[in-house]
């Protein structure tokens, strides 16, 4: 299907750029706004008004001295991810515009097949995925949002985010008290390993955090776990290893109470062979005193036998 760019809306028609920079009027549907991308399957009209052709070259101008008409519309300026649940991206462009959108799981497809968000101001965009009425459950069950923005140019980056914050703030005041939003400038290297996962640069953040809780963790067995699930298996796995390291302080503190009974022990048994030992010697003294006592007596009785006779 052949596409084209709103250019203008004047009245009931619309100024329409085709694919490789051909200007058109089509008659302006209900809902259309500049920027959009219409599908164009009609031919022409065979005359356009000069003032709308004015307006229609004007247009074509400034986009062919910016960059090149229709490739520089769809010209990625900005990544912007959003993770709840559905994890879902979308390509903005120069004018702060959805080019594109990407669904990163199945809940993202679905929420995706209920909403139009090409052609939108990206701010607003973001507002609309968090609003859905498709999405069920998606603000109140889930408890945590991250919005990532990712560009090489640093100040549009920071703008955007800004600007996002203000947007989607408005629409997350459903969401639960206890929950959190976070906007995060992202880098390309987190958005490469991210996509080499399989997930958002926002999920990406936090199961990083999980293997870094427990390095044992293939990460990859979580990414179709939502923002809350992965902080919850965070929580667990911190807990986990403090509960660990308590017993084994308790244990080592144990072992030491056993070394000093043990080491008691050992002393009392040698006071205790010591005593013994002692008494041994004392018995012994006493048996060589009454030999001694003996040969005494036998001596005197051999003495006065002898002066008898």
């Amino acid at each position: 299907m052949k596409t084209g760019i709103v250019i203008e809306i004047t009245g009931k028609d619309a100024i329409v750029m085709k694919n490789g920079g051909e200007f058109i009027t089509l008659p302006a549907k209900e809902g259309w706004k500049k920027g959009d991308i219409i599908p164009v399957n009609r031919r022409k009209r065979p005359a356009v008004p000069i003032r709308r052709f004015l307006a229609a070259a004007a247009a074509c101008l400034c986009l062919a001295v910016s960059g090149g008409g229709y490739h520089y519309y769809y010209a990625q300026a900005a990544l912007i991810s959003v993770d709840v649940n559905p994890s879902i991206e979308l390509s903005v462009n120069r004018q702060d515009r959805v080019t594109s959108t990407a669904a990163l799981n199945e809940d993202g497809k679905a929420l995706l097949t209920g909403i139009r968000l090409t052609g939108m101001e990206c701010g607003e965009a973001v507002r609309e995925l968090l609003q859905a009425e498709s999405s069920g459950q998606y603000p109140a069950d889930h408890k945590n949002v991250v919005v990532t923005v990712y560009s090489t140019n640093e100040d549009r980056q920071s703008r955007l985010l800004k600007e996002i914050r203000e947007t989607a703030d408005h629409a997350l005041t459903t969401r639960a008290a206890d929950g959190s939003t976070e906007y995060r400038a992202v880098t390309s290297e987190e958005v490469k390993a991210a996509h080499s996962c399989g997930v958002t640069a926002g999920k990406y953040i936090y199961l990083q955090k999980l293997e870094e809780a427990a390095p044992e963790t293939d990460i990859t067995q979580y990414s179709h776990c939502s923002i809350d699930e992965i902080k919850e298996h965070i929580s667990n796995c911190e807990s986990r290893h403090q509960t660990d390291y308590e017993g084994s302080g308790s244990k080592y503190s144990g072992s030491e109470h056993a070394d000093s009974r043990h080491s008691e022990s050992e002393h009392t048994g040698s006071e205790h062979s010591d005593s013994e030992h002692t008494g041994s010697e004392h018995s012994n003294s006493e048996h060589t005193g009454l030999e001694h006592s003996d040969s005494e007596h036998l001596d005197s009785e051999h003495s006065g036998a002898g002066h008898s006779n």
